[in-house]
């Protein structure tokens, strides 16, 4: 949709397409996954399978990796055993704007490994550009959840940009948890959403990634 002053809001849709659970001011989402100019996921679905609509078609169909119900919003967050994560695959809104991989992580208190989010620019082969890969080191975070984020500047790219791949990593160490990943453009602005339904929202996540949250009389 776009406003009167030319800008563009767009909704992403989930729970079986019923309740929009992103908004983002400034880009659109699509319902071709190649046409998309971002990407968020917040694993409500619980649906463990690809190119799902209600998970944004991010890629999550790996060994050794589930839903939890230890959630940072919602009822559902993603539990890592293994190394590549849920992935999207985007196609930048730009050849010279940045782009912003977010969201929240947790390791168990004995952790000791290392983990990354991911953020990398790729060629129409899907090779990784010149200074195209960006990561945020994720730590210990004591069993609790934190937030991180890795800015990628497109205009330092050394050639066409194809497309964007945006990951959470983990290296090394037992586990990692993983909530509500946003891949957008820098400038845009995304509200996230969760719902228990036929009951109403349950969470609303601003900018900003101050959460709201939601209690309703039985």
């Amino acid at each position: 949709v776009m406003g009167k002053d030319g800008v563009v809001t767009s909704y992403l849709w989930s729970y079986n397409q019923a309740f929009p659970v992103a908004r983002l001011t400034g880009g659109k989402f699509s319902s071709t996954a190649s046409l998309s100019e971002a990407g968020y996921i917040g694993f409500e679905s619980n649906k463990k399978v690809e190119n799902e609509p209600d998970n944004d078609y991010w890629s999550i169909n790996r060994t050794g990796q589930s839903f939890t119900t230890d959630a940072k919003v919602g009822k559902y967050a993603w539990h890592m055993t293994t190394d590549y994560g849920p992935t999207r695959v985007i196609k930048p809104a730009s050849q010279s704007c940045k782009y912003t991989f977010s969201g929240w992580a947790k390791t168990p208190g004995t952790y000791s490994g290392s983990s990354y989010f991911v953020l990398c620019a790729n060629d129409a082969s899907g090779n990784i550009l010149t200074n195209g890969y960006a990561t945020a080191s994720i730590g210990n975070t004591g069993g609790q959840w934190k937030y991180f984020q890795v800015t990628l500047d497109l205009a330092n790219v050394s050639s066409t940009v194809v497309t964007l791949r945006a990951y959470p990593y983990k290296v090394s160490g037992s586990e990692l948890y993983v909530d509500e990943l946003r891949l957008q453009p820098t400038d845009a602005q995304m509200e996230t959403f969760t719902y228990k339904p036929l009951v109403g929202m349950t969470s609303q996540t601003d900018p900003k990634g101050v959460t709201t949250y939601y209690e309703y009389d039985n």
